[in-house]
């Protein structure tokens, strides 16, 4: 991912538009839209007015190991949660997950989602023993759960609090086709 891709990828993080981002730094969209594209380089002072004003820590455009592909499965939203929001929250979350997985790297604690074949139902009625089959696998008993993100984090399922926008209530997210990540906005109940 070039330098360019990751001012894109801030922008939508921010919710700015291409116009309205350029106007913070004082260059034109165009200009904007050639660093975004990797036709040209923006210098150092430039890149430190972007990070800025994009209000993100300027390593943020030179991470090594980008999270290319998020793949949004479901989502708990209210009907004026726009594309632009979409992006916005899906652009917070990569942010969020390139920093834990380089932290889980280091801590060497990269570890594979446990978690059953997908199952169709064919009748709700189902639902109850499909929960029971997950907490014999999981080893859960039948007591109440004290804290289902721990639970999740433990079978490799990443957790993901972030500040969402009023219209977001939370999502399923598959990162690179094979990590699972249920994202929830931390002002949410």
């Amino acid at each position: 991912m070039h330098i360019g891709e990751r001012i894109r990828h801030g922008r939508m993080r921010a919710g700015l538009s291409l116009r309205a981002l350029a106007e913070k730094i004082g260059i034109t969209a165009p200009a904007l839209g050639n660093y975004e594209n990797g036709i040209t380089t923006p210098d150092s002072s430039r890149l430190i007015s972007i990070a800025e004003a994009l209000d993100i820590p300027i390593e943020y455009f030179f991470r090594q190991e980008p999270i290319i592909s998020l793949t949004p499965l479901a989502y708990r939203k209210k009907s004026r949660f726009g594309i632009k929001k979409e992006e916005q929250v899906i652009e917070v979350t990569r942010d969020w997950l390139e920093r834990f997985c380089a932290i889980e790297d280091i801590l060497g604690e990269q570890g594979e989602p446990d978690l059953p074949e997908p199952v169709i139902l064919s009748s709700p009625d189902e639902i109850e023993q499909i929960a029971m089959d997950l907490r014999k696998r999981w080893n859960l008993g039948v007591e109440p759960i004290q804290s289902l993100m721990d639970i999740m984090e433990q079978h490799g399922i990443k957790v993901c609090l972030i500040d969402g926008p009023k219209s977001f209530d939370g999502m399923i997210i598959m990162v690179n086709d094979n990590l699972p990540v249920i994202v929830i906005n931390r002002a949410m109940s």
